[in-house]
């Protein structure tokens, strides 16, 4: 068998035999929990340090995604899931560290302690699983914009705004001389959104963030 199927068959087991033996501490936002990772050591012990860490957090999202699905639901859209969450574990992860490690006979051990965000496997899960619960809608996010004194600048980002996936609405509440305070409709993360317009591209200007503070969110047209 693949190594790569083998991993994703011992992290399944993991998630569906033991994932309540786990131990998890839960906050709003994100989920710590503790996963243990394995990969054959072969001639590049680093590697194999490496693979098995790897392996450490396929598990710890895997576990977290079975949790908020349940461990029914996310074997039925286990196909659909595989590709999109256990693939790519590092864009799930928000942080980890190895808490302990140990070679036993050709298998390199690590047990990961993980920190994994809720919401954007939530989102993945609305998008794949027509079940799956969706991430609650938070009320309109108040957005301030400097340089908007560029007219042009600004009517472009608003389009761009209103464009962006997950925005359902737009609306000035506020003009000054060169900043302009928008009521945004958002159905996700602020962090999200904020993302989302500083990777997007225009020609005259570049969009930065001057305060992530979601009660306070700020960023500004920066001309090239």
């Amino acid at each position: 068998m693949h190594t790569g199927i083998r991993l994703v068959v011992v992290v399944v087991t993991a998630v569906l035999a033991f994932g309540t033996t786990l131990h998890a501490q839960r906050s709003e936002d994100a989920r710590t929990v503790v996963a243990l990772g394995t990969a054959a050591v072969g001639a590049n012990v680093a590697a194999a340090r490496d693979a098995a860490i790897q392996a450490a957090l396929m598990q710890a999202v895997a576990l977290v995604a079975a949790d908020l699905l349940t461990p029914e639901g996310f074997a039925e859209s286990f196909r659909r899931l595989n590709e999109s969450l256990l693939d790519r574990p590092d864009t799930f992860v928000q942080g980890f560290r190895v808490l302990s490690e140990a070679v036993a006979g050709k298998q390199h051990r690590v047990l990961v302690q993980a920190t994994v965000p809720v919401k954007p496997i939530q989102e993945v899960a609305s998008r794949l699983v027509p079940s799956a619960p969706s991430p609650p809608a938070a009320g309109p996010l108040s957005l301030t914009i400097e340089g908007t004194g560029n007219l042009a600048a600004s009517i472009k980002f608003r389009r761009a705004l209103a464009a962006t996936p997950g925005v359902d609405a737009v609306q000035i509440r506020e003009v000054k001389a060169n900043a302009t305070t928008l009521s945004v409709s958002y159905r996700g993360a602020p962090e999200d959104l904020v993302r989302a317009l500083t990777r997007q591209s225009f020609d005259t200007f570049s969009v930065t963030v001057v305060d992530p503070d979601p009660a306070a969110l700020k960023m500004a047209l920066v001309p090239k």
